[in-house]
This record gives C-alpha cells, structure tokens and sequence, in this order.
C-alpha cells in the first residue's frame, strides 16, 4: 500500500527547500597552477582547408550561401523601414513571423544558418540606424537656428527609443515611468510638432536601404558543425548529411564561426573566435605616452618612432583609391568590376593592417609598457589643408591603429588610458606656453643643400626645440597621470 499522506510531505518538503543555483564548472585549462583562474581574452584565428574541396560539396555549401543572402536581402526589405523598428530588437517577433509563414522551407536553408541570416540581417540594420542618429545629431549641432532646449529634446529623443519609433510612426509616444518625467520637462519648454516633423526629415534624409550582393559568407553556430577526423563536418540542406572538409590545424572552438567560401579555388576560410590566455609580464613596469602620425605610425614620449614606412603605404594606399575611381567614373562601361576592385582595396588594407600589427608588437616589446596613454583624435569634420592633405586625412587608416593596440594591451595585461587630444600639440611640454599658427615655430633643416621645414618645433617662450609628436606624446602622458583631461566616454581597458 502507498501511503499517499507520506508522499505529500515529501512534496511539501521540496518545496521548501530553496533552489541551489548551479556552478559553471571551469575547466581544467582555466585554473593556472596556484588555483587561480586564468584571465582570457578573445581573438579570431583563421582556418584553411588542407585539400580542395570536391564539386558536390562546394556547390551545396554555394547553395548555403546564396540562401543565406537571400534571407538577409528580404529581411532588409521588410523590416528595415519605420514602421518594423520596434520589431528589429531583440528580434524574436520577426523570427517567429517567418516561421509561422513557413519561409525556411521556402528556401530550403537549415535553420542553423536560417536563424543565423535573421540576426545577422538585424543587426546590420540596428547598425543603420545607429549611423542615422549620429548623422542627424550632427545636423542638429551644425543648425544655428536650433535653441539650447530644441537640441536637448532631440538628443533625447534619439536616446530613447521609445520616444523615437512612436514620432517616426506618427502614433502616440508612450514612455515607461522612469522616463516619464523628465520628457514631459523637455517637451513643455519647445514646439514638439515642429521638431518631431524635422526629426522625421532628417530621417528620411539619413536613413539608407540595405542590400547584400555578398553571395559567398554566411555563419553558422555549434548545432551545425562539429570538429571531427582532423577536420571540420558543416551541416547541409541535405537532411542526416553533413560536408566534411578536412583542415590543415587541429583547433577547435563551440561558438559561432563565419565560413568564407572561394568558389574560383576550391577552398574556404573559417574565422574562429578562440580564448587566449593573458600574458602577464615582470618586467612591463614603464608607463608610456604615445602619439599617431600619417607619416610616422607612433612616436613615444622618450622620442622612438615606430611605423617609419607607414606614410608611404598609406599615400600608396591614397594614390591607388583615387586613381581607380578617376578610372571607374571615366570608363563606366570598361572597368575592372565590384569583385576584382574589392578584392585589390582588401589586398592594399591587408598589407597596411599586417604592417601595423608588426610595428605595434615591436613598440610593445621594446618599451614594455605597464601603463599606456594615448589622445584620442576628434574626427575629421572639417578639411582645409589642400587636396592631396585632405585625401591623405579622408584616407588614414587610424581605426586600425587604435584596434590594434587595444588589441595587444588586452593580450598583455597593459592597461589603456584614452586622453582627450585637446591641446596636446599645442602646448609646450617643458613650460606649458600655448601656441598657435600664428606663433608656431619649425625648424628648418637643410636636405642636398636645399632648406626645407622640419617635424622639430621650437617653443616661442623657453626655445625647447623637439620633434612634433614627441611633444605631443610627453603631454598625453602628462595629462594622463595628473588624471586631467582623460575621456571617461571611451574605452579603458582595465587589467
């Protein structure tokens, strides 16, 4: 007989017991020797195929990557306008639309990549909408016949996405409580109908469509592929059948992964996101500044240059863009094609980005930093200097730069102070006098008998006589270490 009173206690008694929340086990390669676990960071590493692959595998992975652009072009084109920006995040609402209506057998694409291609697609468009707000705050700022309080209710209102989607729509704005108050506050002080009408046409005039021609990428997560056999199996449209392609490393990895296909050789590319332990170094005990250049890379505030050659890759890098679109818009009919320019304009940044890993490696190794400050540049908004110095800006590669030493201070437990640029090059180092164009004095220095201006400059009040980046670097370090000036808006990596 089963005494049900006694199996009712029982119940009672795991109810009231408290849930016991479930540890992550860590796995033996993260804890270091002295029981610690060791700090990671992520890189993307590059894997290659060992042999070529067969026909029949390739077109079926072809066929993936077509699938995948098609799903992205039409995720573009029905949720990438005004009225599906609510829809757009997290992005849920719209996978389940196209479920429901059975687009994924539409198209015969597994739902490993399917699902893949939505948020892809989504993000591209969460991105457009980012660049439209910067553009239109932008407009905002450089409106002089806007009020203090006309551009704080816009600032606002593009913050807060749920003021923003409402007047786009032209539908009632309603705000959590939170927000609530301090809306109300702004609103009361302008014309609402007048701004949220120039919100609108600023939108129209920012916003772009999107469209992919790229027919050969697509990603895919660990459900659809598995590391076996000294090689990788991706997931096909063939039900119970996987591609095997065999790879030249035994690296494996259980997230997301890009696969980049090269129909001309046979062969693929995979950009695998893998943890890298962080290396801590002793002897790392100096503190840096540092200063960009587009001749020179990086001049350091003991005066060491790093990135000699930089400026005449990046002038190569400018003369080949300017030319080949002189070309393009002269032969319209006779040019060289999207493909084969992509793939040069990759060539040409591939070298100038292999060259800057180089020399910010070098630049590490040599100083061994502890702690690094560098001023972080204003864009360029506003270009007078002469044609070739403002293709030259327009066209200077400094967003590498930047990741690239981020990048290896995450790797080396170096940490990066960003100062505001401010009046770093424009200040003495020495006394601090302050000058200007007007004041500014170059050396002159004599090249195969012939006078030419140099990169010296020489202070109007104490003679110091230094190189330009130089002084620049000695104040960015300054400031950084007197706390004074540093942009608490941007990144700092924080060992």
């Amino acid at each position: 007989m089963i005494d049900v009173n006694l199996i009712r206690k029982i119940a009672i008694l795991r109810k009231s017991f408290k849930k016991v929340p479930q540890i992550r086990k860590k796995k033996v390669n993260d804890i270091s020797k002295n029981g610690k676990t060791k700090e990671k960071v992520c890189r993307t590493i590059h894997q290659y195929n060992k042999e070529s692959i067969a026909k029949e595998d390739m077109a079926q992975l072809k066929q993936i990557a077509k699938s995948y652009q098609i799903v992205k072009n039409y995720i573009y084109c029905r949720y990438g306008g005004i009225h599906s920006l609510s829809k757009i995040t997290p992005g849920y609402e719209v996978q389940k639309e196209l479920i429901a209506q059975g687009y994924r057998e539409q198209i015969n694409l597994p739902s490993v990549y399917f699902q893949n291609a939505i948020y892809d697609a989504l993000g591209d468009i969460r991105g457009a909408l980012e660049k439209c707000k910067k553009k239109i705050l932008k407009s905002i700022y450089s409106n002089e016949n806007m009020s203090e309080d006309d551009r704080h209710y816009l600032n606002y209102v593009l913050r807060v996405d749920q003021a923003l989607f409402p007047i786009l729509e032209h539908k009632n704005i309603v705000i959590p409580k939170k927000l609530e108050k301090s809306y109300i506050e702004l609103s009361e002080k302008v014309d609402t109908n007048k701004l949220n009408n120039y919100l609108r046409r600023q939108y129209r005039k920012h916003s772009v469509k999107l469209h992919t021609e790229i027919n050969t990428v697509f990603s895919v997560d660990y459900r659809g592929y598995r590391y076996e056999n000294h090689g990788i199996y991706l997931a096909s449209s063939v039900k119970m059948k996987r591609v095997f392609i065999p790879l030249t490393d035994t690296i494996t990895t259980d997230r997301q992964i890009v696969v980049k296909l090269d129909i001309d050789n046979q062969s693929i590319e995979l950009l695998v996101p893998i943890n890298v332990a962080v290396k801590k170094h002793e002897d790392y005990v100096n503190e840096v500044g540092i200063a960009p250049g587009i001749e020179t890379m990086l001049t350091t505030d003991n005066g060491n240059s790093y990135g000699i050659d930089y400026g005449k890759l990046q002038e190569s890098y400018s003369i080949w863009l300017r030319e080949t679109s002189r070309k393009r818009s002269l032969n319209t009919k006779e040019n060289q094609g999207y493909k084969k320019y992509n793939a040069n304009k990759h060539k040409q940044k591939e070298k100038i980005q292999n060259y800057i890993n180089h020399e910010v490696k070098r630049l590490i190794e040599t100083e061994k930093p502890k702690i690094i400050y560098i001023p972080k540049l204003p864009q360029n908004t506003r270009l007078v200097y002469g044609k070739n110095i403002n293709y030259k800006l327009l066209t200077w590669q400094r967003s590498m730069i930047y990741d690239s030493i981020e990048k290896k201070c995450q790797q080396n437990a170096i940490e990066l102070v960003w100062v505001l640029a401010e009046g770093t090059a424009k200040t003495c180092s020495r006394c601090g006098f302050k000058w200007d164009n007007t004041t500014k004095v170059r050396v002159k220095e004599k090249d195969n008998n012939k006078e030419k201006v140099s990169d010296i400059i020489k202070c109007p009040a104490c003679g110091l006589e230094i190189h330009e980046r130089q002084n620049t670097a000695i104040n960015a370090k300054s400031r950084g270490q007197q706390k004074s000036g540093i942009n608490k808006n941007l990144k700092r990596i924080n060992t």
